[in-house]
């Protein structure tokens, strides 16, 4: 096994907040869901990085991990990946080639999380590539002389994917010397002290010596407040992002905090043939099953673990004002991804409130429209298209499209695809699971998915994702549309 080091960098993204469909009960019929999303999300920009896609793809079809690490931490992010080139270290050599290495890096999140749960490492040099993952939880596994350095990266890494610049530290040996000796001065007795962390990135510089790096510098402001959540109090306490901005500062202070970070490949990890390669395995000890290990889930935080830190848990992001007024209008099913590049299809709103009426009237029942009258488009005396439409109280809504065949004198649906119509362009329709049941002599389909909204407020691009449902129902002997509705 090569082992070599790796540099870490950092890069421009988004966040998302997802609240997913509720399981259908075993009693229900079956829905048809789209597949997963591991590969097929967030697609590639870059050429390396769609080669670095191409790589996993085939790993994964050999050792199967896609699956498990999407449910434990979240699925990656390709069209932020990074890649850069690195001069070869003094003492560091490889059978193959004495030249540069290339080194990209990917983040793995979660819909349903502001945070960035790993990041995969990938370097290639000649006709070889190693990798590896570095997980949240592992950054006291390090020593503490570089935990700093891991919550700092991925304290960046969240501020440049998610928008976060504010992190309540909640392992108090993340802290400088300093910060601990001002919290004895404040009150050596006290268990509800919090440091709070603000983040402004500074220039990034460049050291071409006999290593290129990316040296990441952030102007920290630090505040220490009482009555919050305690060092080490563990994942119980929820309460902690929404009030960590009102308490008053007891003491604050600001430093230039700068690091380059190098993160081994140990033994045990993968390695195989070059990215770019064709399709197929990676020749002779290429990849293995350990190459890909199962991601455990951190362990649960106790409160009361004296110095012993809570795993995964030494810090927490607290979401932008924006963010956090987002969620509140969530209703369930709803979700967004914030802080997103914007594009002319984005509509300007004055402010959250009136994005909210907008998107109130929108999804209100009452102000829903439907046509049920549209003829059938024949496609033979075997099979038929049948639409229904839904006005959404703009000019414009969504078509339901269902391919009904005959079958042994009975009509059953084939398929079903449905799309905005009209004049949207703030909004785009994407379906996302549909469902069918039979009673008597009455078809019932329901059509699941989300309609989006690009919006931009106080200047920030917003993707916000509406759930809605649509039912129609069709006669089987007929194959006529009888009734539309939403629910």
């Amino acid at each position: 096994m090569w082992c070599c080091s790796l540099l870490v960098v950092l890069a421009l993204s988004s966040c998302k907040k997802e609240d997913h469909q509720p399981g259908i009960s075993q009693a229900q019929p079956v829905m048809n869901v789209q597949p997963g999303r591991f590969f097929s999300d967030y697609p590639p920009v870059e050429p390396l990085a769609r080669a670095i896609r191409e790589f996993v793809i085939r790993e994964d079809q050999q050792y199967h991990f896609s699956k498990e690490y999407s449910g434990k931490i979240g699925i990656p992010r390709w069209d932020k990946t990074i890649s850069f080139y690195s001069k070869k270290k003094d003492g560091v050599t490889h059978e193959n080639s004495s030249c540069d290495s290339t080194i990209s890096y990917i983040p793995f999140v979660k819909g349903s999380q502001f945070r960035v749960n790993a990041c995969l490492i990938i370097k290639t040099i000649n006709k070889d590539t190693s990798f590896r993952i570095l997980y949240r939880n592992e950054y006291d596994d390090f020593g503490f002389d570089k935990a700093r350095k891991i919550f700092h990266l991925f304290a960046s890494m969240e501020d440049l994917v998610f928008g976060t610049q504010k992190f309540s530290i909640t392992d108090d040996r993340l802290l400088t010397d300093a910060e601990r000796e001002e919290i004895a001065v404040a009150d050596v007795n006290r268990n509800d002290i919090t440091v709070t962390y603000t983040f402004n990135k500074q220039p990034v510089t460049q050291i071409t010596n006999k290593v290129m790096a990316i040296e990441r510098c952030d102007l920290i402001i630090y505040c220490i407040q009482y009555g919050l959540k305690p060092f080490k109090a563990g994942i119980q306490s929820q309460q902690l992002h929404l009030n960590s901005t009102d308490a008053p500062c007891i003491s604050w202070g600001m430093y230039t905090s700068c690091w380059t970070e190098w993160i081994d490949i140990p033994n045990g990890w993968g390695y195989g043939s070059a990215i770019g390669a064709g399709s197929g395995s990676g020749g002779p000890g290429s990849g293995s099953s350990g190459g890909w290990p199962s991601p455990a889930n951190p362990a649960p935080c106790e409160p009361g673990r004296g110095t012993n830190p809570c795993e995964g848990n030494g810090w927490e992001p607290l979401p932008p004002d924006q963010v956090l007024a987002f969620e509140d209008m969530m209703v369930p099913g709803d979700g967004f991804e914030y802080n997103v590049p914007v594009n002319p299809s984005f509509q300007v709103f004055n402010s959250l409130n009136e994005f909210r009426s907008y998107k109130d009237a929108v999804s209100n029942l009452n102000n829903t429209r439907y046509d049920l009258s549209i003829p059938s488009t024949i496609l033979s005396q075997q099979e038929k298209i049948k639409r229904g439409r839904y006005n959404l109280n703009f000019i414009g809504g969504v078509d339901v499209d269902v391919t009904l065949e005959k079958v042994d004198g009975f009509w059953k649906i084939k398929e079903v695809e449905s799309d905005t119509w009209g004049f949207t362009p703030m909004t785009s329709w994407h379906q996302t699971a549909t469902r069918k049941s039979l009673t008597g002599n009455e078809i019932t389909l329901e059509v699941f998915g989300k309609l989006h909204y690009n919006v931009i407020i106080d200047g920030i691009g917003t993707i916000y994702k509406q759930d809605f449902k649509f039912r129609l129902k069709f006669n089987n002997a007929t194959g006529e549309l009888i009734a539309i509705s939403r629910f």
